[in-house]
C-alpha cells in the first residue's frame, strides 16, 4: 500500500523523489510480499529506473541500481551503475561505506580498476562517517580490508573501531 501510494504522489508531485521513496520502500518489502508485487509489474529495480528517467543524475539512484545488478549477477552492468553513482557524487552521504563494499566484491568478481575507488570510498568514510563502514560489520573480508587500509592513519582507523564497537553490541 505504501508503495502504491508514493507511486501515486509521483504523478502529483517530484516524480523522481518519490520513485526513489518508492524504490526505498520495495528493498524493506519481505521476499514474498515482493514476489507476488512482482507478479503485479511492480519492483525495486522498476521504481529505480524510473527515477533515474527523471532525475539521471542521482547517486542514489546509480549506487541502488548498481547494488540491484550484483544481485542479479550482472557485474559490468553493476560496475557501469557504480561507476555512474561516483561520477555524479563522488563525496555523497551516506553512499560511501555500500559503494566501497560494492567495488571491492566486484574486483573479486573481474570488474577491473575498481581498486582505487574501493580505496576512495573507505577514506571519505573513515574520517567523516565511520559508520557507513562499520554498518557491514558481519562482512569479515570487507571488515579486514578495512582495517588493512587504515592501520597507517592513525585517527580514522580509531573513528573506526570505535564506529564498529558500537555497531557490533547488542540490541538492548
Amino acid at each position: 500500500a505504501a508503495f502504491r501510494n508514493s507511486q501515486m504522489a509521483a504523478g502529483l508531485a517530484e516524480k523522481s523523489r518519490h520513485y526513489t521513496e518508492s524504490a526505498a520502500i520495495m528493498s524493506a518489502v519481505p521476499a514474498h510480499s515482493r514476489d507476488a508485487l512482482a507478479g503485479q509489474g511492480i519492483s525495486e529495480k522498476g521504481a529505480v529506473i524510473a527515477a533515474l528517467r527523471t532525475a539521471p543524475t542521482n547517486p542514489y539512484n546509480w549506487a541502488r541500481l548498481a547494488s540491484i545488478r550484483f544481485d542479479e549477477g550482472d557485474f559490468p552492468g553493476a560496475r557501469s551503475a557504480l561507476l555512474m553513482s561516483i561520477a555524479n557524487g563522488r563525496h555523497a552521504p551516506n553512499l560511501s561505506g555500500g559503494r566501497a563494499r560494492l567495488a571491492l566484491a566486484l574486483s573479486d568478481r573481474g570488474q577491473s580498476d575498481l581498486a582505487t575507488i574501493a580505496r576512495q570510498q573507505v577514506l571519505s568514510a573513515a574520517q567523516s562517517q565511520p559508520e557507513l563502514l562499520a554498518r557491514y560489520h558481519r562482512d569479515a573480508d570487507f571488515i579486514d580490508y578495512c582495517h588493512r587500509l587504515l592501520a597507517g592513519n592513525h585517527d580514522a582507523h580509531l573513528a573506526f573501531i570505535n564506529a564498529l564497537a558500537i555497531a557490533r553490541r547488542p540490541a538492548d
